[in-house]
């Protein structure tokens, strides 16, 4: 019974979101199965990787709680609104998001992670430390020579770059004494890197994907993950309720000082203010305006109200491009499709954006720019099939190579990001998963390593 509580306990509040008065019935189900999604993922947290998990709970959250959370707010952002009415929206993604969490769960294999994670330990401890550092060491040296390359190298650097957090996993299973302290570290660079670029993606995702590879060791019990998840949550949330001041600043030049410190005094005037004044984090406009960055369907929205009144359906167009150019090369296909989403999004959704500008349509919402209601629900789930048919491959390699399994995290680091367009996540999941199998290879036939 204990071992079954979190799915008992996702069922009851499934049940409980069908009950809500403010909410149309198709609303309800979307709430409930995206709190559904949020235990699963929570319990599943230091039994194995919990990467499909993940992804579906970010895609609930941005698909269906940040459109659910503006529609119920009486403050409204002046562009970043929702489109079309309640019933309209949810009566095409709730369906889709639906089919699209019940095959990425269907085909997920069942797998003896703790004979895994043995292996695993095993053999990090045979080859040493030394991979490890190497990984987090080549990691580093990417990251920092990224930023002067071209386009086409700065993505393989980009892939690269992300070994240090590959390495960081692998020391956990080490018996290094220092194991704890570099995964601080590591996690720590990475925030004072993203407070330097104003970008926090890495940090979001890295920090919540390590420390699932971390509940591995520390075999915490539901009550304390669920804990720690809600105090993740709340940084992620302090967070996003400065970002927009604190990019203001930097990017418009009103601020030359260190960056380190304007964050943190940002950071800690809102921590103060929502603890001495009236005007709290948790005033419904302070919610409004940090549910703009959570809430991805004011884009589909657009795309729902856009398509194909004004602009006829795709008709598949789109997702053979992303298909394209997530298979070849761009030195061999110098004119493939570009990743960053300007060209759909204002094609989609009809709106304009600023030079330099660049938003995504959602693999959703692309889904239905090209299919329409119906037919996005079977490219939804089409779509989960394959995120799990991959994640069983991975599995299976996992047999004669059980490291591989914590390159996961790698493999799908862009595919849990659930604004990102197809052709971003498509090009992702291929080329990494391409650069994980040359490093295998480099490894043992070059460097006769076992990594």
């Amino acid at each position: 019974m204990i071992k079954n509580f979190p799915y008992l306990a996702g069922f009851l509040v499934f049940l409980w979101m069908l009950t809500m008065q403010d909410a149309t019935v198709t609303t309800a189900v979307g709430l409930g199965t995206t709190a559904f999604l949020a235990v699963l993922f929570i319990d599943r947290i230091g039994n194995n990787i919990p990467v499909i998990e993940l992804l579906l709970t970010i895609a609930g959250l941005q698909w269906i709680v940040g459109p659910y959370i503006d529609y119920q707010s009486s403050t409204h952002h002046f562009k970043y609104f929702m489109y079309v009415s309640e019933a309209e929206y949810m009566s095409v993604v709730v369906p889709a998001f639906l089919i699209f969490s019940i095959s990425a769960l269907i085909l997920l294999p069942k797998v003896d992670y703790e004979t895994k994670f043995q292996a695993i330990k095993v053999h990090v401890q045979q080859v040493g430390d030394k991979i490890p550092w190497a990984l987090i060491l080549i990691g580093f040296i990417a990251l920092y020579v990224q930023k002067s390359l071209p386009p086409a190298l700065a993505f393989i650097f980009f892939l690269l770059s992300n070994l240090r957090f590959i390495g960081a996993g692998y020391l956990l299973f080490s018996e290094s004494k220092n194991k704890w302290i570099v995964l601080a570290g590591v996690i720590a660079l990475t925030l004072f890197s993203s407070i330097q670029t104003s970008m926090f993606h890495d940090f979001f995702l890295w920090g919540i994907l390590l420390f699932s590879i971390a509940a591995l060791q520390l075999r915490m019990p539901f009550l304390s993950k669920a804990v720690l998840v809600i105090t993740g949550i709340a940084v992620v949330f302090i967070i996003q309720s400065v970002k927009e001041q604190y990019r203001a600043q930097i990017w418009q030049g009103e601020y030359d000082g260190d960056k380190l410190e304007l964050f943190t005094s940002l950071v800690m005037d809102n921590i103060s203010g929502s603890v001495g004044t009236e005007e709290t984090a948790s005033s419904e406009a302070e919610i409004s305006q940090v549910n703009v960055r959570l809430n991805q369907g004011w884009i589909i929205s657009a795309i729902i109200n856009n398509v194909p009144q004004k602009e006829p359906f795709a008709g598949g167009e789109t997702i053979e491009e992303a298909f394209y150019a997530s298979l070849l090369p761009r030195f061999i296909s110098p004119t493939k499709k570009e990743a960053g989403g300007r060209e759909n999004f204002m094609r989609f959704t009809g709106l304009r954006l600023a030079k330099g500008t660049s938003m995504g349509t959602s693999v959703i919402g692309e889904a239905y720019a090209n299919y329409g209601a119906w037919g996005s629900i079977v490219f939804m789930g089409l779509w989960g099939l394959m995120l799990a048919f991959t994640f069983r491959k991975v599995v299976e390699i996992s047999e004669e190579n059980p490291t591989v399994l914590l390159w996961l995290p790698l493999i799908f680091l862009q595919v849990v990001k659930a604004e990102t367009e197809l052709v971003v996540v498509l090009n992702h999941l291929v080329k990494a998963s391409i650069l994980i199998f040359g490093i295998y290879w480099l490894s043992r036939k070059v460097f006769k390593v076992q990594i």
